[in-house]
């Protein structure tokens, strides 16, 4: 296994794109998928024990067996008590006595759980059991190499696929490759969340200009004069942060917000996307404050900025809104945490989203591959606590 994962690593660092190792649970299966698929292990055959599987790849029992448990699930492999482990027919098993088969790829692990992404697939499962259709699952953990390979594995089992393209798949010519032979053999996809500018294709989306627009908007309205973007660094590969950030700089432009700023220049501050640290959004929250006067205003392109901003003020003994007006886009549960003040946030019908992504697809699948559908739905602003309607004014 070690010669095995060598040559992947290799290949990774090529590609360029890999940020994080991935287990060896995740390294042994895919390498026992690709077995599988290329006929090193037949199908009906039985797989080598698990002792011996342990010594051919160098794994311990732990690895070996999330490895198998996940291969299991995903229809690749069958256990029959007493007797081992078969190799299974996947492409049959997949079919599931001939339905057909619509494949999810993307969606996020849950780092947050809750209203987005829950929303999402709860759309998605209804909008499929309705059509008669079954689904696969499938994460690329936000992975370039991890989201051509389940594009490699998916394109020979589905009839269709809707995908959360990973952050980095804008950039990527591995994953265009990847949809592209989709296109060739006729086998329609919809994107969601955000989008590929170079690839021509299905998408269903949130007008997310229009939705920063009016978080920017509600807070000039208030009568903040100096109003701070808070973004993650990768947003040049979003298409839905782009598209946010247009929204921002409009929506400073029609309000003639960046007249009044102190230092235009750094009214819009980047963050790193996996940032938890409860310092360095203190020192957000002070470079805030060294742009604009209070009360000061802040718009987040993502929940989880909104929300760390929020904490590190009153942290730091700032009172929210008197003192900072915070407004966030999307809503999520963290684990663990209950934000101490309701967010003004911008929500997306993701239900709606997931709902229509499949209808598109089912469409394409059973009256053939039609000319693209770029949908993308309004957003509704929710006024919550973190802003405070008068209190501009009120200052002295």
């Amino acid at each position: 296994m070690k010669a095995a994962i060598g040559r992947r690593e290799v290949l990774a660092k090529k590609m360029g794109k890999i940020k994080v190792q991935k287990t060896k649970s995740s390294q042994l299966k895919e390498i026992l998928i690709d077995k599988i698929i290329n006929g090193g292990y037949q199908t009906g055959s039985k797989l080598p024990s698990e002792v011996d599987l342990m010594r051919q790849y160098e794994v311990s029992n732990t690895t070996l067996y999330k490895a198998l448990t996940e291969l299991v699930h995903e229809g690749y492999i069958f256990r029959e008590k007493g007797k081992g482990t078969f190799v299974a027919d996947y492409r049959r098993a997949n079919k599931l006595k001939g339905k057909r088969i619509i494949g999810c790829l993307g969606m996020p692990a849950v780092v947050f759980a809750g209203y987005v992404f829950n929303e999402l697939c709860m759309g998605i499962q209804d909008a499929i059991r309705e059509n008669g259709y079954e689904m696969i699952f499938r994460m690329s953990h936000n992975n370039v190499e991890e989201e051509v390979q389940q594009l490699e594995q998916l394109i020979d089992i589905v009839d269709g696929l809707i995908m959360v393209p990973s952050s980095m798949a804008n950039t990527s010519d591995l994953t265009m490759a990847a949809l592209l032979k989709f296109q060739e053999r006729q086998i329609p996809f919809v994107l969601i969340d955000h989008y590929i500018k170079r690839l021509n294709c299905n998408y269903v989306v949130t007008d997310n200009f229009a939705g920063m627009y009016a978080a920017v908007a509600h807070l000039a309205k208030l009568g903040y004069k100096s109003i701070t973007l808070l973004a993650c660094d990768d947003w040049n590969c979003l298409t839905s942060a782009v598209d946010r950030k247009r929204g921002y700089e409009q929506a400073i432009k029609d309000f003639n917000i960046g007249g009044s700023l102190r230092n235009e220049a750094e009214t819009i501050i980047f963050l790193p996307r996996d940032l938890y640290s409860n310092s360095a959004y203190e020192r957000v929250v002070e470079r805030i404050l060294k742009v604009s006067d209070k009360p000061a205003a802040v718009a987040a392109t993502e929940y989880h900025l909104a929300i760390g901003v929020i904490e590190a003020a009153l942290r730091m003994g700032l009172k929210v809104p008197e003192e900072l007006s915070v407004t966030g886009f999307d809503k999520y549960q963290i684990p663990g945490h209950s934000p101490s003040i309701k967010m003004t946030t911008v929500i997306q019908p993701m239900y709606d989203i997931g709902r229509k992504a499949i209808n598109i697809l089912t469409d394409n699948i059973e009256n053939g591959v039609k000319a693209a559908e770029k949908v993308a739905f309004p957003s509704q602003l929710v006024i919550g606590e973190s802003c405070g309607a008068g209190l501009v004014a009120s200052q002295p």
